[in-house]
């Protein structure tokens, strides 16, 4: 036998677990490969700061947001390419 029972039931367990966090929203265990886009939505007219995922940030006014843009004063930005959305309180 290549494997005890005991050993094939915990290699089947962890693989059922490695599928679930790769295709569900929710993730159970160690690892999470959905990485979700923080909330963006605020008031229209209120300053964010704003991180994208190359590095990037900037403070400025929120005007709108899409099914995939968020625009700004100054720029429009796809959804996914935020990092990180933070109200701006000086």
């Amino acid at each position: 036998m290549l494997c005890s029972i005991k050993n094939c039931s915990l290699l089947i367990i962890s693989f059922i677990i490695l599928l679930y966090n790769k295709f569900s929203k929710k993730s159970i265990g160690v690892y999470n490969w959905n990485m979700r886009t923080p909330h963006t939505a605020a008031k229209k007219g209120k300053r964010v700061k704003v991180v994208l995922k190359n590095g990037k940030e900037f403070v400025d006014k929120f005007i709108d947001r899409k099914s995939r843009y968020v625009t700004f004063e100054n720029r429009k930005v796809l959804k996914g390419d935020i990092k990180s959305f933070a109200i701006f309180k000086k």
